[in-house]
């Protein structure tokens, strides 16, 4: 019997090969929502593969992944991701890489300096 977690993550035999390479393979799991869980392995083992699927970052996979109880089939403002690696955008400052919003739209304020730009509109 399956049981259904509304709330939470599900994911339901899911597997995940690149090219003939078997990274995921018949994975199952249940989170309810306000579990906290962590996800072990050694490197290459899959970990970061099952993280940008449970994203929406890669949909090329079989089975079926629920968040909240909606089939995941691309990325969603709803659920997002860190990445490992440190990373700054080609020519970048800190300031700029770490507020992408505020550089696209040039924000001139002193005001706002050293401040996250809002995310209301």
């Amino acid at each position: 019997m399956t049981t259904v977690v509304s709330e939470g993550v599900e994911i339901d035999h899911v597997s995940k090969h690149y090219a003939a390479l078997p990274v995921l393979d018949d994975i199952s799991l249940r989170i309810r929502a306000g579990e906290f869980v962590c996800v072990l392995g050694a490197s290459g083992c899959g970990k970061s593969t099952l993280l940008r699927l449970i994203a929406g970052l890669d949909t090329d996979y079989t089975g079926e992944i629920r968040v909240a109880g909606d089939r995941v089939r691309d990325t969603s403002l709803q659920r997002g991701i860190v990445f490992q690696d440190h990373r700054l955008f080609p020519g970048s400052r800190q300031r700029r890489t770490c507020s992408p919003r505020c550089a696209t739209r040039r924000c001139r304020s002193t005001k706002s300096a050293g401040r996250w730009p809002s995310t209301s509109r």
